[in-house]
């Protein structure tokens, strides 16, 4: 018989949007400051360097692509 404290894998998509929200208010309210995670930011036209480069590991944390305005 399984332990009662194994906790499931499955997804539970309300309380992903729970989280998600929370820290997205936080974030708003300055928080919780996102800066600090992004390694590199690319301008638009540079997208594919960008995706390669967020996929490649190493020191890289979170990259961001800049809006094209």
């Amino acid at each position: 018989m399984a332990s009662r404290s194994m906790r499931s894998s499955a997804p539970c998509p309300a309380r992903e949007d729970e989280v998600a929200r929370a820290v997205l208010e936080m974030m708003v309210s300055g928080r919780i400051d996102p800066r600090p995670l992004v390694t590199r930011v690319f301008p638009f036209a540079e997208l594919p360097a960008a995706i390669r480069e967020a996929g490649g590991g190493g020191e890289i944390i979170k990259v961001q692509i800049g809006n094209p305005s």
